[in-house]
């Protein structure tokens, strides 16, 4: 098992690796998808709130954060990777969305922010590759008022998230990965995967009323090329499974999973509905 820096630098590099094609994409504004609204509702959020977020990436919630709370309110993201804190601070302001800061560190255990400093704390999706997830969220719970919410969300099992294991499936038809290299692909679907791993880590922060909703997420694109393109080519955890393999593995897995979308969905458009966990509990107080 790598040591927890190392596991940080790595997420640090395959996050930075990938911050481009999520910049891009999350250029053209889309609605709020139903976990971003579940996770906002758990905080909850109103006008004038404080809001800390963490593992910002490309701005989802944290743009959307900074829309519900207003000008009275503030948002502030963190991130370990500087081309993701970068290039989401400058889409902010090119919105026009003056109460949105974005701030890079260094360890998710050290935020670097006052205690309760914030009225809610959320993060979307992130905390699962955190090397110890129960301590990072033991780190955020003083950056949060008591009785004030902490909302995070993580993906379920592999097998309650088809698109996923249909690239997990793909790239080991492809690709022969080393445990490291599998254990990384796999991470997102084996760290927080079910409501009682969920209410566990909360209890281990000490944090209070958790609540775990199931949310339907559907995954979907035009064809399956688009679905290559504008998803999945992305991923943090597909681009650290390869990184230490030549081009050609990559282009083999594009081609499989492309095959397989094709052998399913024919030529019309892509629709997966995977299965996301959303949690809210409260800061003691």
């Amino acid at each position: 098992m790598p040591n927890a820096d190392r596991i940080r630098q790595e997420q640090r590099e395959i996050w930075s690796a990938a911050a481009a094609a999520w910049q891009q994409g999350a250029e053209t504004p889309l609605p709020i998808d139903p976990t971003t609204e579940r996770l906002l509702a758990q905080a909850p959020l109103g006008p004038g709130m404080r809001v800390l977020d963490l593992g910002s990436g490309a701005g989802n919630p944290a743009l959307f954060i900074a829309e519900r709370v207003g000008e009275a309110g503030s948002v502030l993201g963190l991130d370990l990777s500087p081309a993701m804190v970068d290039g989401t601070s400058d889409r902010a302001r090119r919105r026009g969305l003056t109460n949105a800061r974005f701030r890079l560190i260094e360890r998710e255990v050290e935020l670097g922010v006052p205690d309760a400093a914030f009225d809610a704390a959320t993060a979307r999706c992130c905390l699962m590759y955190a090397p110890d997830p129960a301590t990072a969220l033991t780190a955020v719970r003083p950056a949060v008022r008591p009785a004030g919410r902490i909302a995070f969300s993580t993906w379920a099992r592999l097998d309650r998230c088809p698109s996923h294991r249909l690239l997990v499936e793909a790239v080991g038809a492809c690709v022969a990965l080393n445990a490291e290299e599998s254990r990384g692909l796999s991470l997102p679907f084996t760290a927080l995967p079910t409501p009682d791993i969920h209410l566990a880590v909360c209890r281990e922060a000490g944090l209070a009323e958790i609540v775990t909703h199931e949310v339907e997420m559907a995954i979907e694109a035009e064809s399956a090329e688009a679905f290559w393109q504008g998803r999945v080519s992305r991923s943090g955890p597909l681009l650290g499974a390869l990184r230490a393999h030549p081009a050609e593995a990559r282009e083999a897995v594009a081609e499989e999973f492309i095959s397989r979308l094709r052998a399913r969905f024919g030529a019309g458009p892509i629709h997966f509905t995977d299965l996301v966990l959303v949690t809210g509990a409260s800061v003691p107080g």
